[in-house]
């Protein structure tokens, strides 16, 4: 019996994670990365032709369908059924389709890049204490954010992460293009 209780204890010593600065970081990266699918798989709202507001998930599956009708279109389909969420299955327009396929790559990219901008930005600190004080939707300093992200508007990027915790993606198309028509 008491060499049951002497295993588990060194069991328990030799196979307890190490609180590093290298664990910490690992964590926090799975962490960010976690957040980011889930504001990814969330999805876009986006206004079609009819006036109406349709919300679309995009979780693995629906972004395969997305990259199936991008096909189809190409291919000259006029139509294509397709539903958002929580309606049934219908026909939508190709142009309309085409909005929405448009929607959910800007979607995906603004948090892909996002996200690879903070990886890289934890991956550089050295203690604990700011890898812990990381959060998604922390402003990333500029030697992290790369070509791309200057370009999605880094700034309106950062106010609307800051500004909308549940992160669920919706409207920020609407400020994006609202921004640039400001802009011109």
């Amino acid at each position: 019996h008491i060499g049951t209780c002497v295993y588990y204890y060194f069991y328990a010593r030799l196979c307890r994670p190490q609180i590093t600065v290298d664990y910490i970081r690992r964590v926090k990266v799975a962490e960010m990365k976690n957040t980011c699918n889930k504001t990814i798989e969330n999805g876009i709202d986006v206004v079609l032709s009819d006036g109406e507001n349709y919300h679309f998930s995009l979780t693995t599956q629906d972004q395969l369908n997305l990259i199936t009708i991008s096909n189809m279109i190409a291919a000259g389909s006029e139509t294509v059924a397709y539903h958002a969420d929580g309606q049934l299955c219908k026909y939508f327009d190709s142009e309309d389709m085409k909005t929405v396929i448009a929607a959910a790559t800007s979607h995906i990219t603004k948090y892909t890049t996002y996200y690879n901008a903070l990886h890289y930005w934890i991956l550089s600190l050295k203690t604990i204490e700011e890898i812990n004080a990381i959060y998604f939707g922390v402003e990333i300093p500029d030697e992290f954010t790369g070509d791309i992200m200057g370009n999605i508007n880094k700034n309106e990027f950062n106010k609307f992460l800051s500004e909308n915790s549940d992160l669920n993606g919706a409207n920020f198309e609407n400020i994006m293009f609202q921004n640039k028509k400001e802009e011109e």
